[in-house]
């Protein structure tokens, strides 16, 4: 049984892995931000920046946006990418409070 090398890409280029990819990170971004409150005490002041960096889950979407959008893929499975990556904003900017500026606001 052969497959033909069309199929493959296809698969290789499917959104669902990307978005299997940000749940994995996400959850594990959870796991370490818990980790990381349970290990900083409050008397430790280490020269930490103010300014927040772009989680690795986010950066996951805007990279999976970019390589698939190369191959105008990005809105493929009815855009079910966009619409994750979307979605996953919207819920990223309700969370601050609408009078504090968020950090990954451009």
């Amino acid at each position: 049984m052969s497959t033909s090398d069309d199929s493959k890409e296809l698969y290789f280029f499917s959104v669902v892995p990307w978005i299997i990819l940000y749940r994995i990170i996400k959850h594990e971004e959870a796991a370490f931000d818990c980790m990381l409150q349970q290990h900083v005490s409050l008397d430790d002041d280490e020269d930490e920046s103010d300014t927040p960096m772009l989680p690795s889950s986010l950066m996951l979407l805007s990279t999976a946006h970019e390589y698939l959008g190369r191959r105008a893929l990005c809105c493929s499975s009815d855009g079910a990418l966009i619409k994750f990556f979307i979605g996953v904003l919207e819920k990223e900017f309700t969370t601050t409070a609408s009078n504090d500026s968020h950090p990954y606001k451009e």
